[in-house]
C-alpha cells in the first residue's frame, strides 16, 4: 500500500498547475482534469463552479452532471 501512495505521489508531483482555482488545495483537481482531457469536473463546491471551465472540461454541479446524461 506504500507503495501504491508513493506513486500516486508521483504522479501528482509532476502534474502542471492549472487554472486559478480559488482554493489553492484545489489545483488538483484541475490539474486532473486537463491531464485526462476531462469533459466534466463534476463538484458540489461553490468556489470551483464560479471557475466554470477548466481547458474544455465543464465544472458542473452532480445535478447538472445528471440532467446531462438523462439527455
Amino acid at each position: 500500500m506504500v507503495n501504491e501512495l508513493r506513486s500516486a505521489e508521483v504522479v501528482l508531483e509532476r502534474l502542471r498547475r492549472a487554472g486559478d482555482a480559488p482554493d489553492p488545495g484545489d489545483y488538483y483537481l484541475l490539474a486532473k482534469a486537463i491531464a485526462a482531457g476531462a469533459d466534466f469536473l463534476v463538484t458540489g463546491d461553490k468556489p470551483l463552479l464560479a471557475v466554470q471551465r477548466i481547458g474544455h472540461a465543464r465544472i458542473v454541479t452532480p445535478r447538472r452532471f445528471a440532467a446531462l446524461l438523462d439527455r
